[in-house]
């Protein structure tokens, strides 16, 4: 679970760094913005679709299941933040 909301925020990060991962968003904004739009439109949806089956299975549980948070949980919480701000 925690590795799943990882690789959403990594590929997220990389969709705004598009041509040069360690380079800053400045020098890249215009394909970043392409490309970023276009991982908006098409893989975060299969993502958070993946979160929403996760959720449901949780029944009002913790996500990553059992009765205690977990850090998989703080993980899939500052994901949905993050897409809630951006939106």
């Amino acid at each position: 679970m925690k590795t799943n909301a990882m690789d959403l925020i990594t590929a997220g990060r990389a969709s705004f760094h598009p041509t040069d991962n360690s380079a800053g968003y400045s020098t890249q904004k215009e394909e970043g913005d392409r490309v970023s739009k276009l991982w908006s439109e098409t893989k975060l949806p299969v993502w958070l679709q993946h979160f929403d089956k996760v959720a449901k299975r949780a029944n009002e549980q913790p996500l990553a299941g059992g009765p205690n948070v977990t850090a998989a949980d703080f993980a899939v919480f500052h994901v949905i933040d993050a897409v809630r701000k951006a939106n």
